[in-house]
């Protein structure tokens, strides 16, 4: 092969390996920013259930049922429940 084939060879193979690179990030930025979207949304999802079922919680008890019930109902154990309550209460 003479040197100005394997110098051409040579810089094909370098822009090749700059374009997966380049190519190879920009995928991973797409997946990752999806990825956060997804994560952002469930974690709101997540947190909006658990209010509701806090405030179901805060209603029961207003109505003079006992934490217990408040607990088997809303699904949140009935020390979590209270702890939580406790704080949303100050």
């Amino acid at each position: 092969m003479t040197y100005a084939l394997e110098k051409a060879i040579d810089e094909l193979e370098r822009r090749g390996t700059r374009k997966g690179r380049r190519e190879g990030r920009l995928e991973g930025e797409r997946k990752g920013k999806l990825e956060g979207r997804l994560e952002g949304k469930l974690e709101g999802k997540l947190e909006g259930r658990l209010e509701g079922k806090l405030e179901t919680a805060m209603a029961m008890l207003g109505d003079g049922l006992p934490l217990e019930t408040a607990s088997k109902y809303t699904g949140i154990p009935a020390d979590e429940l209270a702890r939580s309550l406790g704080k949303s209460e100050s």
